[in-house]
C-alpha cells in the first residue's frame, strides 16, 4: 500500500503546490488559515479538488490531535479558477 503522500500524489495527479499561511484578527479573535495553489499533471474536477482539500484537512486535524489540540470544523473553499470551470 502506498503511504498517504504518494497516494495523494497519484490519485490527484498532484505535481506540486504553493501554500501561504495567513492569520487575521476580527471580532471573533484570531483566524489562522491557508491559501494553497495546486499543480496537477491532468485536469482535475471540482469534486476531486474538494476531496483533496478534505484529505489535507483530515491530516492537519490528526496532527493537531496528536499534540493535544483540536481544529474547528472544515469550512473548505476548494475551487477552481474561473477560466477552468
Amino acid at each position: 500500500m502506498l503511504d498517504d503522500e504518494e497516494d495523494i500524489q497519484e490519485q490527484f495527479s498532484l505535481s506540486g503546490f504553493i501554500a501561504a499561511v495567513e492569520v487575521t484578527h476580527g471580532a471573533a479573535g484570531f483566524h489562522p488559515h491557508s491559501h494553497v495553489v495546486t499543480c496537477h499533471d491532468t485536469p482535475v474536477s471540482q469534486e476531486l479538488l474538494e476531496e483533496l482539500a478534505g484529505r489535507w484537512f483530515a491530516r492537519f486535524e490528526r496532527a493537531l490531535q496528536r499534540r493535544g489540540f483540536s481544529a474547528l470544523e472544515f469550512q473548505g473553499g476548494a475551487r477552481r479558477p474561473n477560466r477552468y470551470r
